[in-house]
């Protein structure tokens, strides 16, 4: 019986942000399939990201067949394929190779992106986000691309509204995330932060552990010891290590400097021992980029990754289509008001989630009168990252001006 020739879904990626999913104080999370179905029909998350193959990729999809979409919810991609019947399943009509991999370019279209996503706002000079399937990398947990969030790290330092943790990043059971600035272990005292467990509707959203420092053509590590200049070598995300050309600078000894010209974009991380007493050894991972332009993140999607539930292809290489999901969590803030009409700045009791629908109601207060005013709700307001400078402030805001 000869195959049949057609085009199958070879992988999905749906991007869902919660600002555009949320209706004020309702998480889409907690909604009915049916409200859920109703949301998506006005979502599109075209509004926030352009989703691009590099040149690479580009080359890829061409060369096996393929056709990539972008929707309302991210991406699909389809390849020409054979169906073999129901024992062999749908196979690629060009067999791919083992170390196959797709890489888009995840470019904003709204530059407003951090005013309401829980996303760092310290930290990202000189990094971006990387969205990947290899669990080697990062511990994550399937469908997700997002790693899973970093344990409390008990070393005494700020946490800043939005920051997100988790009990294991192995296995995480249970989802938190800061409301204010805090020290505070949210397993012990959770004074300050959101607790979920995530179990059923919680998704794993894109956190600090997705942003990957950055570097293009040639590494200049700034060693802790002038000693590591001894044993050096570099690894690449396959677990490969790979012979890269290292120089010290002369006059300068804790400079490192790699050249990475000759390598392909990715992964790798740097590793450098001492064979002096006493002994000592640093790492350094890091993404390489050859584009002149950084983008807000990348997409890389393994045709066969570590965890076999984020694999493309089953064992006898039919297709599993597999949907990958990344999920952004909207950011809360404390809501600020000021008036004329004010004795005082008047201020929110708690942060509240900033969301393009669903107005949240019953916001009043009081004027010089001592009169209700109704409130709006801040829309896309900039953020007032006050906590990240005053050490007496704990809050972000959004402030909002009322004539």
């Amino acid at each position: 019986m000869s195959a049949t020739i057609t085009y199958h879904i070879l992988f999905e990626v749906n991007i869902l942000h919660h600002y555009l999913l949320d209706a004020g104080t309702s998480s889409f999370n907690n909604m009915t399939v049916e409200q859920q179905a109703e949301v998506m029909l006005k979502y599109d998350i075209r509004e926030l990201f352009d989703i691009i193959p590099t040149e690479q990729c580009q080359k890829i999809l061409n060369a096996h067949h393929c056709v990539m979409k972008a929707t309302s919810q991210g991406i699909i991609v389809g390849i020409r394929a054979e169906d073999e019947g129901i024992a062999e399943g749908v196979k690629p009509f060009n067999p791919f190779a083992d170390d196959t991999e797709f890489t888009f370019i995840l470019r904003l279209r709204d530059m407003n992106l951090l005013n309401y996503s829980a996303l760092p706002f310290m930290g990202n000079t000189g990094t971006m986000y990387v969205f990947h399937n290899n669990s080697n990398l990062s511990p994550k947990s399937f469908p997700h691309i997002a790693a899973n969030p970093p344990a409390f790290h008990g070393d005494g330092r700020n946490y800043y509204p939005g920051d997100m943790l988790t009990d294991n990043p192995a296995d995480p059971t249970i989802l938190y995330m800061a409301l204010r600035k805090t020290v505070n272990n949210p397993a012990s005292n959770n004074d300050g932060w959101m607790v979920e467990p995530m179990a059923g509707t919680v998704p794993v959203y894109a956190n600090e552990n997705d942003r990957q420092p950055l570097e293009r053509g040639v590494v200049s590590y700034p060693a802790l010891h002038a000693y590591l200049k001894e044993e050096v070598t570099l690894m690449n995300e396959a677990g490969n290590i790979v012979t890269p050309s290292v120089d010290v600078p002369e006059g300068d000894e804790t400079i490192i400097q790699v050249d990475m010209r000759p390598f392909p974009d990715g992964f790798y991380t740097l590793h450098m021992l001492s064979e002096d007493e006493p002994e000592h050894e640093e790492s350094y991972t890091f993404y390489l980029l050859k584009e002149r332009i950084s983008p807000f993140g990348m997409i890389k999607l393994a045709l066969t990754a570590y965890d076999d539930a984020y694999n493309m292809l089953n064992p006898n290489g039919s297709l599993r289509s597999p949907v990958y999901r990344l999920h952004f969590r909207n950011r809360h803030t404390y809501w600020r008001y000021l008036s004329k009409d004010f004795n005082a700045p008047f201020v929110t009791g708690e942060p509240l989630p900033l969301t393009r629908y669903g107005i949240i109601t019953n916001l009043t207060a009081k004027n010089k009168n001592n009169e209700d005013v109704d409130l709006p709700n801040p829309g896309k307001a900039p953020v007032k990252t006050e906590a990240l400078i005053d050490p007496d402030e704990d809050k972000f805001y959004s402030e909002i001006h009322i004539n």
